[in-house]
């Protein structure tokens, strides 16, 4: 029994590889985007009937729906390769314009309050109601639109004003989904820029998924990282700062963030014994996969030790897994001979020692628990 068999990869590949193919051609795109201009112009419609008649921040958010709508429709008279880097662009800057923009204008007017306008410094800037559910909808339509050309600066372009314009709106209103939606489109944005400065437009589908798991792997590391920075903004638990309401957060989206890296190592081990895959173990792929998996068990490994987390744990020995697979199904003469026919063995193996270690790992942290560092010295003396 061929092993890509008893996984069961075959017809899942082959849905998945349906899916793509169906969900890329940009013919078939651009007739969504005419269903989705259309959901726009009844959500603007919706908002405008039944609650921006009375309360005027609703008639804001109705009027972004319906300028986004309106600004999908126009990106259909384009040339049709270019019809989704102007919707994600389009639909970034009008984000942009109705989050940023009229903070600027609140902030002009308060800096510009001395001497004629004092009552402007006790004014207070209030987010108009609906828009923050409406900027976390329309990132997530630019989310998955700046994956269709993640390696396009105009997906760096568009996640970053959309990043930005959900975190200044965070400033002003403590909505947990909007800061995670913003922090993630900023990562979407360091992502794009990494792959579009490396050329990976050029590069096979292995080597961006590859680029893709580097950056992500980092990123992971960053957010902890600058969530115990942030840190230091707190005192007695209270934050002082905008950046450190976000520390809770930071956490969330870094373990997010290692746990999508060690998804996507586990589907590029597993790529030469796929049905889509092919055996590419040419010099510079294995390189980068060695880059790669330096990165991401160094990434898992340090957040495990700063967290100190069972599933953390869990996920380092998943991705140790995957580091091994990566390398052992590029050599097929290796695979086929030695491995494939002893597969359980060699996994059950490799499964019993991570369970040895696991003990004594625990039976040591227990006696540290038991016998703290001095408590001999102190009963001695």
């Amino acid at each position: 029994m061929q092993i890509n068999e008893f996984m069961g990869f075959s017809a899942p590949e082959q849905l998945l590889r349906y899916i793509l193919d169906q969900s890329l051609l940009q013919e078939q795109l651009s007739s969504r985007l005419t269903l989705i201009v259309w959901v726009m112009l009844a959500a603007s419609a919706v908002i405008w009937i039944f609650v921006g008649r009375t309360h005027k921040g609703y008639q804001i958010s109705s009027i972004y729906w319906l300028c986004c709508g309106m600004g999908i429709w126009l990106s259909l008279y384009r040339p049709v390769e270019r019809i989704v880097p102007t919707v994600i662009f389009i639909l970034s800057f009008l984000s942009f314009i109705f989050a940023v923009i009229p903070v600027w204008i609140y902030k002009w007017r308060w800096l510009g309050a001395w001497p004629g306008h004092l009552h402007n410094l006790s004014a207070s800037y209030q987010v108009p109601g609906g828009l923050i559910t409406s900027l976390t909808a329309i990132s997530l339509l630019v989310f998955f639109l700046g994956l269709c050309y993640l390696t396009s600066f105009v997906t760096v372009a568009g996640s970053l004003l959309i990043g930005m314009s959900l975190l200044t709106v965070f400033h002003y209103d403590d909505r947990l989904e909007v800061a995670l939606a913003g922090m993630v489109m900023i990562t979407l944005s360091i992502v794009s820029l990494f792959l579009a400065l490396t050329g990976a437009r050029s590069c096979s589908a292995p080597t961006v998924l590859n680029l893709v798991l580097i950056v992500v792997a980092l990123m992971s590391i960053h957010w902890i990282w600058l969530g115990r920075i942030w840190q230091q903004q707190r005192v007695n638990g209270k934050p002082l700062t905008t950046s450190a309401r976000l520390v809770p957060l930071t956490r969330h989206v870094g373990i997010m963030m290692l746990g999508f890296a060690t998804l996507l190592g586990i589907k590029q081990s597993l790529w030469p014994i796929m049905p889509v895959g092919g055996f590419d173990n040419a010099p510079g792929r294995l390189i980068l996969i060695g880059i790669f998996s330096l990165v991401l068990l160094a990434s898992n490994f340090w957040i495990w030790r700063k967290m100190q987390l069972f599933s953390l744990g869990l996920l380092l020995v998943m991705n140790v897994f995957s580091v091994g697979m990566s390398f052992l199904t590029r050599f097929p003469g290796f695979f086929k001979q030695y491995f494939e026919p002893h597969w359980p063995l060699v996994m059950g193996g490799y499964f019993l020692v991570v369970i040895l270690m696991g003990l004594i790992l625990s039976i040591r942290r227990r006696r540290k628990m038991v016998w703290p560092e001095g408590s001999k010295k102190r009963v001695g003396s």
